[in-house]
């Protein structure tokens, strides 16, 4: 079985808030059951594997991952929909905002990008006072 057929059947059971996976750990456990039976070892980075899963799929399902809450479930209710459109929101704000830093930042370096290590303690120090 694929990788994001075998995170949608651990879903299909955690639709709505009430019945989310609770254990990011055990949630991946119960993929890698599904996926590789128990005759396998999960691999090291098979947690990753399923995190970009549960990207692609969050494009077509209403996926909730949440940070302060921990867990993964399906969204049911217009209130865990708008929760959910609220985090990506909030998400692609922070992502903005850090990019118009990065741009601000590069246009004031111009061609030395990046300042030099040497100079990194002077930086530390204005970031200081600030």
């Amino acid at each position: 079985m694929n990788l994001d057929s075998a995170v949608l059947r651990v879903l299909q059971d955690c639709v709505g808030k009430e019945n989310k996976h609770k254990n990011r750990r055990i949630f991946d456990l119960h993929v890698w059951q599904i996926c590789a039976g128990e005759q396998n070892k999960m691999p090291k980075n098979f947690d990753r594997r399923v995190r970009e899963s549960l990207v692609r799929l969050s494009m077509s399902w209403p996926i909730v991952s949440s940070s302060k809450d921990g867990g993964y479930y399906l969204a049911s209710t217009k209130e865990e929909f708008e929760k959910v459109i609220r985090e990506f929101y909030n998400r692609a704000m922070k992502d903005l905002q850090r990019c118009s830093r990065l741009r601000t930042q590069a246009k004031e370096y111009g061609d030395d990008m990046l300042p030099g290590f040497d100079k990194l303690e002077d930086l530390i120090k204005e970031m200081e006072r600030k």
